[in-house]
C-alpha cells in the first residue's frame, strides 16, 4: 500500500525538479555574469596548459611614444597602416595580424582601407556582439581555438 503522504513524489519526479532548479541556477549564474571572474580563471588555466613555445620569427611591432612623437597624434590615417603593412610584406612577413580595431570605413582615407583589405596575409580583429549569457562561453572558446592554432593563416583545427 502507497504511503498517501508520497502520491506526488515519485523518484523520476523528485530528479525532474532538481534538474530544473540547478538549470536555472547556472542560467541565472550565466545571466548575470557572476561567474566571470571563474571564467577568466578557467581561461588562465587552459592557456598555460595548452601554451605553445613562441616562434623565432615572431616580430612584434608596437605603438610606442616615439612613433607617437614621429607620425603624430592616434588614431593615424588609415594609409599609415597600410604602408606599415606594405613594407612588412615586402620585408618577407608571412602574416602579419593587426590588433586595431577599425571599427567602420574611414571617409577621409578610403584608399587606406583599401590597401590594408586588399592584403591577404593580413589578419584584423574580429569583434562580435553577443547575448550575455554567451559571453563567458564565447571567450574560452576562442581562445582554446586560438591557442590550438587557429590564427595560422587557412588553419583552423578546431573546426574540423
Amino acid at each position: 500500500m502507497r504511503n498517501a503522504g508520497n502520491a506526488g513524489n515519485t523518484p523520476a519526479l523528485q530528479q525532474l525538479v532538481l534538474a530544473a532548479a540547478l538549470s536555472a541556477l547556472v542560467l541565472a549564474f550565466i545571466s548575470k555574469d557572476w561567474l566571470w571572474r571563474w571564467g577568466l580563471l578557467l581561461y588562465d588555466v587552459a592557456a598555460s596548459i595548452e601554451s605553445a613555445a613562441v616562434a623565432d620569427d615572431l616580430i612584434i611591432v608596437a605603438i610606442d611614444d616615439e612613433s607617437l612623437s614621429r607620425i603624430g597624434r592616434w588614431p593615424w590615417p588609415r594609409s599609415v597602416h597600410a604602408q606599415l603593412v606594405r613594407r612588412l610584406h615586402a620585408d618577407g612577413a608571412k602574416v602579419i595580424g593587426l590588433d586595431i580595431l577599425f571599427a567602420e570605413a574611414d571617409s577621409r582615407d578610403p584608399q587606406g582601407d583599401a590597401a590594408i583589405a586588399d592584403s591577404a596575409r593580413t589578419v584584423l580583429p574580429v569583434v562580435m556582439e553577443l547575448p550575455r549569457l554567451w559571453r563567458t562561453a564565447a571567450r574560452i572558446a576562442t581562445g582554446a581555438c586560438l591557442l590550438r592554432g587557429c590564427a595560422q593563416p587557412g588553419a583552423c583545427p578546431c573546426r574540423t
